[in-house]
């Protein structure tokens, strides 16, 4: 069972660095060091309860709805939409939600 709890644990971290380093290229540099601090917390904590709490964090931070992050996109340096760039940020924005979501 610990191991499905750590698996579950990198993954959340993985992906709030990822989340992290698109939100760089965004100019979103406070929402860049919530995910990374975040990521730090949760890596460092060993706790059942601990890692709950970042995870209800981290989700409630993704999941604001219209007008949130699910609306960003990646643009390339000359500002246009970069496509596949957007689309990996949609996947892994998608990822961390799943990977969030906990029950009270």
């Amino acid at each position: 069972m610990m191991s499905r709890r750590r698996d579950r644990r990198d993954r959340v971290v993985a992906r709030s660095r990822q989340i992290a380093a698109f939100l760089g290229r965004m100019n979103m540099h406070s929402a860049q060091s919530f995910y990374l601090k975040h990521a730090d917390a949760l890596d460092a904590d060993e706790t059942m309860l601990g890692r709950r709490r970042i995870y209800r964090t981290i989700y409630s931070a993704t999941n604001t709805g219209a007008g949130g992050m699910s609306d960003l996109y990646v643009t390339k340096p000359d500002g246009t939409g970069d496509v596949p760039a957007t689309k990996t940020f949609e996947a892994c924005l998608h990822a961390l939600l799943k990977e969030t979501r906990t029950f009270p």
